[in-house]
């Protein structure tokens, strides 16, 4: 949770219909098939969402890493590194 909060990855202004859109996706398709079509902004909503914005609860976060909801977006975040800390 500290690590998600001290990299800024907590996006808290994202397109929330795109993430309905995305959420609708998951129910689908489960988290590990999703991941690898989802854009940067929409992994860091995804992310946002699935810990919380404004009130992160290490119980969430817990939650998100034991379910597999979190891992396959933060895999994912790697892909878009850029070049060079790769």
């Amino acid at each position: 949770m500290s690590f998600l909060h001290d990299h800024d990855l907590i996006v808290t202004d994202f397109d929330r219909a795109a993430l309905n859109r995305v959420g609708n996706r998951l129910d689908l398709m489960g988290m590990r098939n999703l991941a690898p079509q989802l854009g940067p902004t929409e992994i860091l909503g995804m992310i946002a969402s699935t810990i919380g914005v404004d009130r992160t609860s290490e119980r969430a976060t817990h939650n998100a890493l034991e379910f597999g909801l979190l891992p396959p977006l933060l895999e994912r975040l790697l892909d878009f590194r850029p070049e060079e800390s790769r």
